[in-house]
């Protein structure tokens, strides 16, 4: 009989991978309270630098529609008007600035339009 090629520890590694160390990786946290699901998406940090950062680079046009939809949901309601007014035409964005501003919104004499109302208000201030 011809002694076998592989021996007896070896023939149970390649019969259970799990037995060999060397093929399972585990990476153990120094903090044993991390988890994963406390790392935020890539989309979501840049979403969050684009609102943060809007005032100096207002980009908008560029996004896809829903990243453009997280944008618009995200921005503050105080940006200057020289850089909202001729980028966003959202109205719920600009429902929100209205709403943050006058306690009664009315668009009725504005052709339902909340940038409308919005713009024509602030310039009889």
């Amino acid at each position: 009989m011809e002694p076998p090629l592989l021996d007896e520890n070896e023939q149970n590694l390649f019969a259970n991978p799990a037995a060999d160390p060397r093929k399972m990786r585990r990476i153990i946290a120094e903090d044993p309270e991390w988890s994963l699901a406390t790392v935020p998406r890539l989309i979501d940090i840049c979403v969050k630098h684009i609102v943060n950062n809007f005032a100096e680079n207002p980009l908008l046009d560029e996004l896809k529609p829903k990243h453009k939809d997280k944008v618009l949901e995200a921005l503050a309601t105080d940006l200057p008007l020289k850089i909202t007014a001729p980028l966003v035409s959202d109205e719920g964005y600009w429902k929100r600035c209205c709403k943050s501003r006058w306690s009664v919104c009315d668009t009725d004499q504005y052709g339902d339009s909340w940038k409308r109302m919005f713009l024509n208000e602030i310039w009889k201030i």
